[in-house]
């Protein structure tokens, strides 16, 4: 079965939603909206196996669904394009044990068929682009193949001691071992190529001020990272952080080595993106802060960020979209 014709055939019937917002920057209007798990307890979604001589015509069937289905906010919407925060934990299509994976639950969310332009790791949560018709996902494929669509994740590591504060990370990536990626200095591969700039800031811990922390924890710190990725490979922001000394947080495959800091989910977010104007469609600027509040703090993470994006961001109409979010600094 083709990815198209799966698309086709994939949509749940069952969704609540509520308000959520974001930062966007274009002279279209915004959509605020929030996927919730079903309140009435109701486990079953369903799906549809069956073509018909309409695409809005679906027959379905009722199948077993996980207890928790993520949120799926709605970040911006024109007539053509469609952007989503995506949770940490969610699959882009299906899973092996049959969850339902992002493109599922957003198809079921909007009631029509949408398209998938690129993605983002099971593990890595945030900006999500979808299209809304066949032309439409063609023309964001080709931007993101030609580098016109201009992307920005945060991450952050236990680790304090980089080989390297800020620089480049270019390599071949090649599959390793345990579903994991590694980076080759000297590919063979051309095609595989992958090309990231990053910066680091230290961030500090959220402690409550009436909680007493011991010795170790008192003095933790962390690095948070802002990623410019240039390509678009298979966990190449997980490997570029692993080859630099700053494997990330939480990540199952490319432990960090910090066993003694529970975490629950990989700290890795697509915080920013920068479309063009295509085929009509107004230049969209849109900034998602990740949702690490409860790591460091909304203020020390914003004053981190503000730093990393004022002094580094080379995308002057993603900075403005992003500026309501950051602090000013000196």
């Amino acid at each position: 079965m083709s990815l198209v014709r799966f698309w086709q055939s994939i949509i749940i019937l069952f969704g609540l939603h509520k308000e959520v917002g974001a930062f966007v920057s274009n002279g279209a209007k915004l959509r605020q909206n929030l996927f919730l798990q079903n309140s009435f307890g109701v486990n079953k979604y369903h799906a549809s196996l069956q073509a018909t001589k309409s695409s809005d015509e679906i027959s379905a069937f009722s199948i077993d669904l996980p207890d928790n289905i993520p949120d799926i906010s709605i970040l911006y919407e024109s007539d053509r394009i469609l952007i989503v925060d995506k949770p940490s934990g969610i699959s882009h299509h299906n899973d092996e044990a049959d969850a339902p994976g992002v493109v599922t639950v957003v198809r079921h969310q909007q009631q029509k068929r949408l398209w998938g332009v690129h993605r983002l790791d099971k593990v890595t949560s945030g900006i999500l682009i979808f299209a809304k018709d066949a032309e439409m996902a063609s023309h964001l494929a080709t931007a993101f193949a030609e580098g016109k669509i201009q992307k920005i994740y945060v991450g952050v590591s236990a680790k304090l001691k980089p080989k390297k504060r800020q620089g480049w990370v270019k390599g071949g990536m090649s599959r390793s071992r345990n579903k994991s990626w590694k980076l080759i200095r000297d590919p063979k591969d051309k095609e595989n190529f992958a090309k990231t700039r990053f910066f680091t800031a230290k961030l500090s811990p959220k402690y409550e001020s009436d909680q007493v922390q011991d010795d170790d924890d008192s003095t933790r710190k962390f690095t948070c990272i802002l990623f410019r990725p240039f390509t678009g490979r298979t966990h190449q922001l997980r490997v570029a952080a692993k080859s630099v000394g700053l494997a990330l947080l939480g990540d199952p495959i490319y432990k960090d080595g910090q066993d003694d800091i529970v975490s629950e989910r990989t700290y890795l977010h697509a915080s920013g993106i920068s479309i063009p104007s295509i085929a009509g469609e107004a230049e969209v600027n849109l900034w998602n802060p990740p949702p690490f509040e409860s790591l460091a703090g909304k203020s020390e993470l914003d004053s981190v960020l503000s730093v990393l994006m004022q002094k580094h961001c080379d995308l002057p109409n993603l900075l403005d979209a992003a500026s309501p979010g950051l602090k000013k600094i000196s």
